[in-house]
């Protein structure tokens, strides 16, 4: 059961209660419950200043939970890194090197902006170059670098394909491309990701490379 608004209703009409109870008691000689008048007056006052409040309190958290939800930076825009294919694993041959298709699609129901994707290979694969990119709206240049050893924000030492895209609109997406070199040794390898977006921030993402011989 949903208590957002049982529980704030429930408070007023025992707040209501207790102050009209103290009103009858004051007003047509009703038999007070606490010895006399003056202290059932203060008791019921007491008692309903207290409901009020706790009513208050209860509405004041549904507002919260209600402002989060409508301003969660996941209703704005949703962005999936992904093969070309569309899905986050794919089979390639060990030791091959050819060039892998990338999308990034934007979910979501708005423009997406200052966007970078990030693509983070651990050791095991080999030299990693620019490949070609495009899209419906634009074509993402990709940029390859090799991490600083001492980077402690993201992956130290790795090496790093990352394009950047100014704007991103809902249902839309770009793809771009790079040349990998795969790892020697047959195996699952979880290549993570990361992708940043103005208001949403950073995501966490993942690829798997199934390397088979």
């Amino acid at each position: 059961m949903n208590y957002a608004c049982f529980l704030p209703l429930l408070c007023f009409g025992l707040a209501i209660l207790s102050a009209g109870y103290g009103f009858l008691t004051f007003t047509s000689g009703v038999t007070p419950l606490f010895f006399t008048v003056s202290l059932s007056l203060w008791f019921f006052g007491v008692f309903s200043t207290t409901f009020i409040l706790i009513g208050i309190l209860f509405i004041s958290n549904t507002l919260i939970k209600i402002n989060e939800a409508a301003t969660k930076p996941e209703s704005l825009s949703t962005l999936r890194l992904s093969f070309a294919s569309g899905s986050t694993a794919e089979k390639f041959a060990a030791g091959q090197r050819q060039p892998v298709g990338f999308i990034l699609q934007n979910l979501g129901k708005e423009l997406g902006e200052k966007i970078t994707a990030s693509i983070y290979f651990p050791d095991e694969f080999g030299e990693v170059t620019p490949g070609l990119s495009g899209g419906p709206l634009q074509i993402p240049q990709v940029t390859v670098i090799r991490q600083p050893i001492l980077n402690v924000i993201t992956y130290p030492n790795r090496t790093t394909a990352s394009v950047v895209i100014a704007d991103l609109y809902d249902d839309m997406a770009v793809t771009f491309a790079a040349n990998i070199t795969m790892p020697a040794s047959a195996g699952s390898y979880r290549v993570p990701a990361y992708v940043w977006e103005r208001r949403l921030g950073k995501s966490e993402q993942e690829l798997t490379f199934e390397i088979t011989r």
